[in-house]
């Protein structure tokens, strides 16, 4: 009986160690409600300052859905070595209900799998079937238009 209860409490303890030292994290620690948000902004990595960035304003209820999903869906994984972060501009998702900035992201240049998380850039993975924040951008119908680096547009 004592060698029962030596190997359940070992196979207790690595459990607890193994479970409770993953590096994984969600994104979102509240998750994000579609019903709370009737505006995305998306800012793309800009280039030239001078010539502005592409942007959407995306108010389509199921595009927003869509967005919300995928962001709640969101774990971050391991902080990314400086030599793998791209050279350029940050992109920026912004989420608002009315004029009220509700939640923001910031990526690494357009790539929506690194994001600036807790001071440093980390990789990121969507759930499964979902597409990233930026193929999401790149389908939506909104209309692009050009912008500063505030967002405002020009």
């Amino acid at each position: 009986m004592k060698k029962v209860i030596t190997i359940i409490t070992l196979f207790l303890i690595v459990l607890v160690v193994f479970t409770g030292c993953s590096k994984q994290q969600l994104l979102m620690s509240e998750q994000l409600n579609s019903n709370s948000i009737n505006k995305i902004q998306v800012i793309t990595a800009m280039g030239n300052p001078d010539f502005g960035a592409e942007s959407k304003i995306i108010t389509n209820t199921d595009e927003i859905e869509t967005f919300v999903k995928t962001f709640n869906s969101g774990i971050i994984g391991n902080k990314v070595d400086e030599k793998d972060i791209g050279i350029g501009s940050i992109s920026y998702y912004k989420f608002f209900y009315n004029d009220e900035l509700i939640a923001q992201f910031t990526f690494n240049v357009n790539d929506t799998n690194v994001i600036w998380f807790n001071n440093n850039y980390h990789y990121v993975t969507y759930g499964q079937n979902l597409k990233t924040p930026f193929e999401l951008y790149k389908n939506s119908s909104a209309d692009i238009f050009v912008v500063d680096e505030k967002g405002n547009i020009i």
